[in-house]
């Protein structure tokens, strides 16, 4: 019985000492909606109205690092939708939390490409 005790009490401080790191995207480009917004291949938000900030997406140790990679996401604009990536790349790693800010001076390029 104490065995089974000392192996519970193992397996929770193993659990509660694992990090995570978190990230948040925020839309302040004027009068424009981004949708399908990604960190690299990881999904962070459906769709961010001007001014909206996403909920917090938590990466695990298990996924950390994430390293270098670039914020994809669709904008709309003039009745055409127009895939951009950041040209600046992010980095996770444990116990990080990166508000990453869309403005009207984000640097972006065209993300018809796949890479990062």
């Amino acid at each position: 019985m104490r065995n089974i005790i000392l192996i519970i009490a193992l397996m929770f401080s193993t659990y509660s000492c694992r990090e995570k790191a978190e990230i948040r995207v925020q839309n302040k480009i004027s009068k424009v909606a981004v949708e399908s917004i990604y960190l690299g291949d990881n999904f962070i938000a459906a769709r961010l109205l001007p001014g909206e900030t996403s909920r917090k997406v938590e990466f695990d140790n298990y996924d950390l690092p994430i390293k270098n990679k670039v914020i994809k996401f669709k904008m709309f604009a003039n009745g055409k939708t127009i895939f951009l990536k950041t040209e600046k790349t992010f980095s996770l790693q444990d116990g990080d939390d990166i508000l990453v800010v869309l403005d009207n001076d984000t640097k972006v390029k065209s993300g018809m490409e796949e890479n990062n």
